[in-house]
């Protein structure tokens, strides 16, 4: 993740956790498991703005880079070809440097749409909640099965709920960089498809102890931007850190497919399922309901016993204060 991302991440990590903590505060509170049930989750009302600021900052980034790169790259390729006409040498020199003012000021020119920024972030919003809500619920339900295999009262089991807050700093960090990472990509896709300058890209992934084997496979290939599929379009898994570079239009790099870029891969090569963003700005960028964790319920024992066994529990009032 960029140094610079911290203030947002902070903040996003703040508009998703402080609500699930108050929430799991009246579950703790409420009189019965029907009625913590009941409890509506909360709103969360500042995401969309965050993952908004996430799209521009994605933009803005992907313009400079692009720009440094024509900067860095066209003039020393101009020259070169204009060494083979008959030019004089001082020409030679202000034509590089005109046609490179001529494409930085067209990139800067360009403006990300507020309007699809705002629709898209804001889209994001409610299936996060969802999502969310519904981990709520198979967690609340989880902790009572807990506390009915191990033969706990009624109020030892109530006294562990009021000791839990809901979604932890974990599990909100990791919802908040994933999302962020998928805003991020959303802007720097949405600026290289704006200019026709940018015809590939190339993956590039952070690469130290901590990167996944899927993303060092794709490090350092070529794909081209007009194909660009989901499945080389980070993030690729939770927590990803990797990103696609502008390979500009005269820059002859070789591109590869996405199936080349794959063969012989093994199981672990592969990005998660739904994971990727390249089809924006229709779809889902990725499985929301991977943030459900499915495991949770069978790792903690069986909901639905637990909840037979609460409900014979609230009918002989073990659990009504």
């Amino acid at each position: 993740m960029r140094a610079d991302w911290g203030p947002l991440e902070g903040e996003l990590v703040e508009a998703i956790g402080e609500p699930c903590r108050h929430y799991w505060r009246r579950v703790a509170a409420a009189g019965s498991f029907a009625e913590a049930q009941r409890l509506p989750f909360p709103e969360l009302e500042r995401v969309d703005r965050v993952l908004a600021d996430v799209v521009r900052a994605g933009y803005r980034a992907a313009r400079k880079a692009t720009v440094d790169r024509i900067r860095r790259d066209l003039p020393a390729r101009l020259r070169r070809v204009l060494r083979r006409r008959p030019l004089v040498h001082a020409a030679r020199g202000d034509a590089a440097v005109q046609a490179t003012a001529t494409l930085v000021h067209r990139l800067e020119a360009l403006t990300v749409p507020e309007d699809w920024v705002e629709y898209y972030a804001a889209t994001r919003v409610p299936p996060l909640t969802w999502a969310l809500e519904e981990k709520a619920r198979r967690e609340l339900a989880a902790r009572v099965a807990t506390g009915a295999a191990q033969g706990l009262a009624w109020h030892d089991i109530k006294r562990k709920l009021r000791d839990t807050y809901g979604l932890g700093w974990a599990h909100a960090e990791n919802v908040a960089r994933t999302e962020l990472a998928t805003m991020y990509a959303h802007g720097a896709l949405l600026h290289y498809r704006q200019t026709d300058i940018v015809g590939k890209v190339q993956f590039m992934a952070v690469v130290d102890s901590r990167t996944t084997p899927v993303c060092a496979r794709l490090n350092g290939k070529v794909f081209p931007i007009g194909a660009a599929p989901a499945s080389v379009t980070p993030p690729l898994h939770y927590q990803c850190r990797s990103t696609l570079s502008p390979v500009l239009a005269w820059e002859e790099l070789p591109a590869v497919t996405p199936a080349e870029a794959f063969a012989g891969a093994g199981p672990d090569e592969f990005p998660l399922p739904g994971f990727g963003v390249a089809d924006l700005p229709d779809g889902e960028p990725y499985s929301i309901s991977e943030l459900l964790r499915p495991d949770l319920a069978a790792a903690t024992g069986d909901v639905r016993d637990a909840l037979r066994w609460l409900a014979r529990g609230a009918a002989a009032g073990w659990w009504l204060k």
